[in-house]
């Protein structure tokens, strides 16, 4: 790797909180890298003029899955990374606000996720595709994965919060 590539860097955090009954019974935050396939993308957009992806979507995974350079959108396939669908709707939208000091975020608007059924969660994702329990490559691009590091017990109703921040680091 060169120097140049050491120093650059993109990274997201997120802020997960556990609402039951309307309280908070736990928070936590997690960091992770960028896959390569959300790195390339980021380039080819920025650089290229590749079609930008105007909305991207958060979704939780339930296998103790150690997220890689690798992964990819396909990676969501039931094996790799077995995504956690017992919950209202379709995948939420994560509504990023314009970029400042290096970052996006979506803290104004953030994503929740309502449990139809108990669920062990070992992880969270960002993908192009909003459908859940989608299967492959059929959600597309993969910009972020993340390990908790501890399983997070979840029962029905309870509501997930989720905050995202990408950061974007120079030379």
């Amino acid at each position: 790797m060169s120097q140049l590539a050491a120093a650059a860097g993109f990274g997201t955090q997120y802020i997960f909180e556990q609402i039951r009954d309307g309280k908070v019974i736990d928070s936590w935050v997690a960091n992770n890298l960028i896959p390569n396939e959300g790195l390339n993308y980021i380039l080819n957009t920025a650089y290229r003029g590749t079609t930008q992806i105007s909305t991207w979507y958060v979704g939780l995974f339930s296998n103790n899955h150690t997220p890689v350079a690798g992964d990819t959108g396909s990676s969501i396939d039931g094996v790799s990374i077995v995504e956690i669908t017992a919950y209202t709707g379709n995948r939420p939208a994560v509504s990023f606000a314009a970029a400042a000091g290096q970052v996006v975020t979506n803290s104004a608007s953030v994503a929740e996720i309502t449990l139809t059924g108990s669920a062990t969660v070992r992880g969270g994702f960002i993908v192009q595709a909003q459908t859940k329990g989608t299967s492959g490559a059929g959600n597309g691009t993969l910009i972020s994965v993340v390990n908790f590091g501890a399983d997070r017990t979840l029962q029905t109703a309870d509501i997930i919060k989720i905050t995202v921040s990408c950061t974007a680091a120079s030379v």
